[in-house]
């Protein structure tokens, strides 16, 4: 990343489980907390990432501040503490996001990264994020990520929960990821189609 491709500003917003993106649509600068420089790295890299893999096409059109929404630090009861960050799809106009996974005992992010796409339940207005129509149509109760013991052994389950879209279809997804001390496992995968 060169100094020119840098983000001009950057704080993390705080939030807790469960959580809905859309209370965070809109946030005022100076009002996140810094993180330290370990994961703030960690974050850029991603950010980083996102730009040069699923936006090549904004090099020279579009900046890293104009795909960059913003970060939410989760807390939660669990050893785990995950970082939201939110992307606009410059070119397409869509939003995007990744999950990033901290393990607070060992204080190192794990190496897998969640894509969670989540361009049919929200868009934005410039810096502001909006849930769509198809989003308000098909929920009654928001809430993308939780924190359940879906297979009872007492160790943190992360429920992700999203609306599956493609032009024509719509579903509601939902993945459950387990934390362990050693790995996180997918332990549960469904869409339930709406008709």
């Amino acid at each position: 990343m060169s100094d020119e491709d840098q983000i001009s500003y950057f704080e993390v917003f705080v939030g807790k489980l469960p959580i809905i993106l859309e209370d965070f649509g809109v946030v005022e600068a100076g009002k996140g907390l810094h993180i330290s420089d370990g994961r703030m790295s960690r974050v850029l890299q991603e950010i980083d990432s996102y730009y040069d893999i699923e936006c090549p096409q904004c090099d020279g059109y579009w900046s890293l501040d104009e795909i960059y929404l913003r970060t939410i630090q989760i807390s939660n009861s669990s050893n785990i503490t995950l970082y939201w960050i939110v992307f606009y799809h410059g070119p397409s106009g869509k939003l995007n996001s990744s999950i990033l996974f901290f393990d607070e005992t060992k204080k190192e992010f794990r190496d897998y990264t969640y894509d969670f796409k989540i361009h049919a339940m929200y868009t934005s207005q410039g810096k502001e994020i909006v849930s769509t129509s198809l989003w308000n149509q098909f929920i009654d109760e928001k809430s993308e990520i939780k924190l359940v013991d879906f297979d009872h052994d007492e160790n943190p389950d992360f429920m992700f929960n999203r609306l599956w879209h493609n032009g024509t279809s719509n579903g509601l997804e939902e993945i459950i990821i387990e934390a362990k001390l050693s790995s996180l496992d997918t332990l549960s995968y469904s869409i339930n189609w709406i008709k």
